[in-house]
Parts: C-alpha cells; sequence; structure tokens
C-alpha cells in the first residue's frame, strides 16, 4: 500500500526532475571571441543538449543540469585561456 508520504515525495520528485530538465534544456553556449561574440554557438550547443547522465536506466535530469554546467564552466575556462594567451 502507497501512503500519502510516498506519494507526495514522487509527485516532487517529478516536480524537481521537471524543474531540472528545464534548466538543462536552457543551457547554451555563446560565442567568446570575434565579430559573433555573446551569440550562441549553434554547434557547440547541440554538442553541450547531447550529454545526458542517466540513473537506472532513465535521464536524470537533475544530474544531466550539473553535467551540463559543468561543460559550459570548463568550455568558457578554456575560452579565456586562449585569450589570455594571445
Amino acid at each position: 500500500m502507497v501512503t500519502m508520504s510516498e506519494k507526495f515525495r514522487k509527485i516532487m520528485k517529478r516536480v524537481a526532475q521537471d524543474e531540472f530538465k528545464r534548466r538543462a534544456e536552457n543551457l547554451v553556449l555563446d560565442r567568446q571571441g570575434g565579430k559573433f561574440s555573446g551569440r550562441e554557438d549553434v554547434i557547440l550547443t547541440e554538442q553541450l543538449r547531447n550529454s545526458f547522465a542517466h540513473r537506472n536506466g532513465e535521464v536524470d535530469w537533475e544530474l544531466t543540469y550539473q553535467l551540463r554546467l559543468l561543460i559550459q564552466e570548463e568550455h568558457y575556462k578554456s575560452e579565456q585561456l586562449k585569450r589570455d594567451r594571445r
């Protein structure tokens, strides 16, 4: 028998996953230099959106968001290092 608190936990988990899914899908990678600086890099953003974290055979959107955020941060650090070397 499923209790009300178990149902509530499942609903809250689903709500949290939906929010992380929205956040993960809205992350983009912008160009960092040149005349198109600040505009979305469509190719890199598409690669970012193809990054997923799975748990128990399903996409875990909280982990996927954290993964994509890490990829985004590392990309910007890499671009900054390239600019600093020039």
